[in-house]
């Protein structure tokens, strides 16, 4: 925990089902396995999440599972019979803020931020615990004078050193033109959300072609729509980015209908 040497997985819960279970548990799987982290058993992980929602009385909620490599010596090096510790969380969310529920996605603006994501493919898509990047940029337009500005910003676009748009602090972005999906390479740096996932599933189930390659601030000047998405609030619309307004949606108001009408296929009840 003190070095970041873990990894963590946030889903929806909501009247006792996890949306998108498996493929959050998939990820946390593959994830703790390419850093050698042991993963526990998805039914010792199912257990505590129960365990959790007995004792709390909300309704819908965000469920945070964190594995920590485990209790070690001062230092990085860590025990070879290292010992994984797993921490469940759960806190109150509003439905309401969630397209996954209400089937309604809320608009807002994107900040571009001075913090930069790291470069580094061999953790690159992880959800891991190293969090400082996103944790500086986040509060860079938060920092900023004038209440209207906080309320403007629904989140905040984050480069590479080679200036290109990886992810949004704590989303991943979308971009339509001409009719056309597409979405950053994450191959070297960013997270590989569970939503980004879900997305390009349903896109292709409904007949929308996308991509994944490189985006850059300018491409931003170019497009019709952009979203952004991640496994609470679902997708949500973004009006505006720098000097550019992007219209009103056609094609994300598709895809989001789409996962509506399919979500409860994807939901694991308790």
């Amino acid at each position: 925990m003190h070095y970041g040497d873990g990894l963590f997985e946030t889903l929806l819960c909501s009247s006792g089902k996890l949306y998108y279970w498996q493929k959050h548990f998939q990820r946390l799987s593959r994830s703790a396995t390419r850093l050698g982290i042991p993963c526990p058993r998805e039914e010792t992980l199912l257990a505590d999440i129960a365990a959790l929602l007995e004792n709390n009385s909300t309704d819908c909620c965000a469920i945070k599972i964190i594995l920590s490599r485990g209790s070690s010596e001062r230092g990085y090096q860590y025990d070879k019979d290292i010992t994984v510790r797993r921490i469940v969380m759960l806190s109150a969310f509003d439905e309401t803020h969630t397209s996954l529920l209400s089937g309604k996605t809320s608009r807002g603006m994107l900040f571009l931020c001075e913090n930069r994501v790291s470069i580094n493919p061999g953790i690159a898509g992880i959800k891991h615990l190293n969090r400082l990047e996103n944790v500086l940029a986040r509060n860079e337009w938060h920092n900023k004078p004038g209440p209207e500005i906080h309320q403007a910003y629904v989140d905040g676009i984050m480069l590479d050193n080679e200036n290109r748009i990886i992810e949004c602090t704590s989303s991943n972005i979308f971009t339509i033109s001409d009719g056309r999906l597409s979405t950053p390479d994450l191959s070297l740096s960013g997270v590989s959300g569970v939503m980004r996932e879900v997305t390009l599933e349903v896109a292709a189930d409904i007949g929308i072609e996308s991509s994944i390659g490189e985006l850059s601030v300018e491409d931003m000047r170019e497009m019709d729509e952009v979203f952004i998405t991640n496994s609470l609030i679902g997708l949500k619309s973004i009006g505006g980015f720098l000097d550019t307004h992007y219209h009103e949606d056609g094609i994300t108001s598709a895809i989001i209908k789409a996962i509506k009408a399919s979500i409860e296929k994807h939901a694991h009840n308790l």
